[in-house]
């Protein structure tokens, strides 16, 4: 019987070869107990391992079967998962010999790792499965779980070169898996000129949310001059964004201190 541990290592290398995203941690815990015969459910593993079930079932596990079946080339879920890898590693396996399966288990380890990978700038953010981002399972928890609250605000506050950008890559992406509209906008990228009046900034901020939203812009048809950029800006969002959407969004901004 082959080890879960060589499945796991082969898997690994399989998804790095062929998609140049390593595996992290939760992701190989997941792939870890999809193998085990007597399946813990995801709100155990969440509960064991500090993450939220929606986390696990949203986010790690689709990410998790989408890299495995990159990397086997066909489409992988809970039930196929072992069958596919125990059929690879027995290519790499010699076929006069079977008793020697198990000690030629890392033999794909020459082979794969000779493909060349890309090797990311630190600058700036990073991909969502990249190996430079540091992650912080409390924080990460308590922003996926505060989004799915009605009205939720949450401020990001750091030193520069901290990941906050990457942070808030993550949040819209556990945002987008709960079929949520997601809208970004950075103020770095503003021109000075969009600052010298809250009117002009506000309507730039209400054309840039329509953008992103897919929406046709309809800022001058809510604009009254008399009532007040802040007050035109929240009829705006109220009259008429608001009722255009079919789920929740999730408004996220940086730059703020521009």
């Amino acid at each position: 019987m082959i080890h879960i541990e060589e499945l796991v290592e082969l898997a690994s290398q399989l998804v790095a070869a062929q998609t140049g995203v390593s595996l992290n941690y939760i992701h190989k815990v997941t792939l870890r107990e999809s193998l085990r015969e007597n399946k813990k459910t995801y709100a155990k593993l969440a509960e064991e391992n500090k993450y939220s079930e929606s986390y696990i079932k949203f986010t790690v596990a689709p990410r998790l079967w989408y890299l495995l079946s990159q990397a086997l080339g066909e489409k992988v879920n809970k039930m196929n998962l072992a069958t596919l890898l125990e059929q690879r590693l027995e290519q790499f396996a010699p076929q006069d010999n079977p008793q020697t399966l198990k000690t030629t288990a890392a033999m794909p380890t020459v082979e794969l790792t000779t493909q060349r990978y890309v090797i990311e700038s630190p600058e700036g953010q990073v991909p969502l499965a990249s190996e430079l981002y540091i992650e912080r399972s409390t924080i990460e928890q308590i922003c996926y779980q505060e989004i799915l609250q009605p009205r939720a605000f949450i401020r990001i506050f750091a030193p520069r070169k901290m990941g906050k950008t990457s942070l808030i890559a993550r949040i819209l992406d556990y945002g987008n898996s709960q079929n949520y509209h997601t809208v970004r906008l950075s103020l770095y990228h503003a021109g000075t000129q969009v600052f010298e009046k809250s009117d002009r900034f506000l309507r730039w901020f209400c054309t840039n949310v329509t953008q992103q939203l897919g929406l046709e812009s309809r800022v001058n048809d809510y604009w009254d001059e008399d009532m007040g950029a802040l007050v035109n800006s929240t009829i705006y969002f109220q009259g008429y964004l608001l009722k255009e959407l079919s789920h929740p969004i999730v408004l996220a901004l940086d730059g703020v201190d521009q």
